[in-house]
């Protein structure tokens, strides 16, 4: 069943750390929790660093399914925080024929993380872009993991099946049972259930469940939700292995064996509205946030240390992407709060230490967040830095730098300030004369720009289609660059035994690593004349990028409201300005922008670019 309670010893469990999530505090050491970068620039810096992931990614050679699922779901999910859909056109093509190609695994291992990696960036990508194609593949990709690898109560119950030969009997060593496991992969004698294989599953099964409403998923969702609590969650971190046969443990803690866990339980918890479990959800944040094995003294990420290997470095970005949905799925709770400083503390830290400092390198990221700007270019850590890059595009702007995203809210306290009180008296003792005559003269001059607007439309349209039919496709570059193409279906190994940086050897899994450099330097002067950029040749495209416009004029439209120096009739009359000039540029579709230009203006409660889930 769905809202069953979570058995005795997992009550249990919560309990005894439940203490510590009572008074969720940001702690001291975290400097620089606050970002005065305003919305807009945010916007330029993740798209910077995408566009350069974007045109660089076939020269790396890299075909870990890790390693492309992700770098098309950071992609995907830029889209999704921003209410984009810059990389839709690319994304979506692009990593059917990629998957069409390599399969479920790539390879005859059969490596569970490898099939979960692939359909969450499926799910990432359905959820985005709302294709039902991209949900059917997530689900085909899900059940090939389930039927090879999930235990199900029968074959706890039995101790056998889930794809083993051998038994799986239930040892002395513990009374709980193993449903709800997911084996490292389809070696049928591995009795091992490792973070990465039952934690993304976990996570896959409650989103599917949210997407479906089908109890097939939700009864997967409880039971690995069980299983890692009962046997490797062990009130600190999730430990990387565990071993059926004799209960045996593999710590390793690391950022990439939390991920699954957390945004497991973030988006269950949320769908079950189980008290217990968002207890115990506050309590892991706090844990996987603070811990001393990857956690710097200031509150950054760093794991760039000998006990772990590449692999485990280069994957830390997940853990911000499952705090953004904890956030998303707490919005106004001192965990919403907390966990935007924390993301906010990363943010800082690579744009101060990690982005590259040179014009020709400012869209370039390195592995380590604390350590050395990057030099050159690191797909790796473009990939990395991108998931938060991505995260703070709805996180608050500070009250003492520009803001676009909407009203000005305490850093610390998510409510609006005193200012923003003044703001809305002075808002409600607006001259409705004033108000009367300016709309009457903006829908005058409103009504000659779409005029205008119409006519620009008409006389572009041969140009339109000669630019369709050699220079882009949607919103998106191609000449030249199509990096998923294979010659010959390619052994894809997953790396999770392996460094991405480790030497091929021969008979191991590595050795079907292509060799080719992770790192190469180009120019940001080589990209950056293909940028969707304003103008003609970007907005000209049948409104593919209509929310950000829109979004932009909405922006523009706050900043009027909150130019307290100005009378009310030159308010009016500097907003009419602005649209005239946008509208007759061509910038957006006319009957779009008029209701959205009188939504916006004839009230107090302005809406806010990107996702709605994730904002205040």
């Amino acid at each position: 069943m769905l809202f069953h309670l979570i058995t005795a010893g997992s009550i249990f469990a919560v309990l005894a750390t439940e203490t510590a999530a009572q008074a969720l505090q940001i702690p001291s050491s975290w400097l620089n929790t606050s970002s005065s970068t305003s919305r807009s620039s945010r916007e330029d810096i993740a798209y910077g660093a995408a566009n350069t992931l974007y045109h660089q990614i076939g020269n790396t050679g890299q075909r870990t399914a890790q390693y492309r699922s992700n770098y098309y779901a950071v992609l995907a999910l830029q889209d999704y925080y921003s209410g984009n859909t810059t990389w839709m056109a690319y994304v979506t093509p692009s990593m059917q024929s990629y998957y069409q190609q390599i399969g479920v695994y790539g390879n005859n291992l059969g490596w569970s993380g490898d099939a979960n990696y692939w359909a969450l960036a499926f799910y990432y990508a359905y959820r985005t872009y709302k294709q039902e194609v991209l949900l059917e593949t997530a689900i085909s990709i899900y059940n090939a993991t389930y039927a090879a690898a999930f235990i199900t109560p029968n074959d706890a119950a039995a101790g056998t099946g889930a794809g083993r030969n051998v038994s799986f009997a239930l040892p002395s060593c513990t009374s709980d049972t193993f449903a709800g496991g997911v084996f490292v992969g389809n070696v049928s004698t591995d009795l091992d259930v490792c973070a990465e294989c039952i934690g993304p599953f976990f996570t896959l099964s409650a989103y599917l469940f949210e997407a479906t409403n089908q109890s097939y998923f939700s009864d997967a969702a409880q039971l690995s939700a069980d299983f890692m609590i009962h046997h490797m969650w062990n009130g600190a971190f999730v430990v990387d292995t565990f071993r059926l046969h004799d209960c045996s443990l593999n710590p390793k803690p690391c950022t990439l064996d939390q991920a699954g866990f957390v945004e497991g339980l973030s988006v269950w918890a949320n769908i079950t509205q189980n008290a217990t479990l968002t207890s115990l959800l506050r309590d892991v944040v706090s844990n996987v946030t603070t811990h001393p094995a990857w956690t710097s003294n200031n509150g950054v990420i760093d794991e760039l240390n000998v006990q772990l290997s590449m692999f485990y470095q280069n994957f830390k970005g997940l853990l911000i992407r499952a705090l953004l949905e904890a956030r998303a799925r707490n919005l106004g709770t001192d965990l919403d709060l907390y966990i935007e400083a924390y993301i906010l503390n990363q943010f800082n830290s690579i744009l101060s230490y990690t982005r590259g400092s040179e014009p020709d390198t400012v869209d370039f990221y390195g592995l380590s967040w604390i350590a050395q700007r990057a030099t050159s270019f690191n797909s790796v850590g473009s990939i990395g830095a991108l998931d938060v890059l991505n995260g703070v595009l709805n996180l608050t702007v500070s009250a003492d730098g520009p803001n676009t995203g909407g009203a000005t809210t305490s850093a610390t306290t998510g409510v609006p300030t005193a200012t923003d009180s003044a703001r809305q008296s002075q808002h409600a003792s607006i001259d409705t004369g004033a108000v009367a005559g300016g709309m009457v003269g903006g829908v005058i001059v409103l009504l000659a720009a779409i005029g205008l607007c119409l006519w620009r439309r008409r006389r572009r349209a041969a140009k339109r289609e000669h630019h369709f039919a050699t220079t882009h496709f949607g919103d998106i570059p191609t000449i030249g660059i199509d990096p998923f193409v294979l010659s010959a279906p390619a052994n894809q190994p997953s790396s999770k035994w392996n460094d991405f940086y480790a030497p091929n050897s021969g008979g191991s899994r590595a050795s079907s690593l292509e060799a080719a450099p992770l790192t190469s330097v180009v120019h940001r002067a080589q990209v950056a004349a293909e940028r969707p950029m304003p103008g003609e040749d970007r907005l000209e495209q049948e409104g593919l990028d209509l929310p950000g416009a829109v979004g932009r004029l909405q922006n523009l439209i706050r900043l009027l409201h909150r130019q307290d120096e100005f009378p009310p009739a030159l308010l009016h009359l500097r907003m009419i300005t602005i649209i005239t000039l946008w509208l007759s540029a061509g910038f957006c579709a006319p009957t779009v922008l008029l209701r959205t230009t009188v939504s916006v203006y004839m009230t107090d409660s302005l809406p806010v670019t990107g996702h709605k889930r994730y904002t205040k």
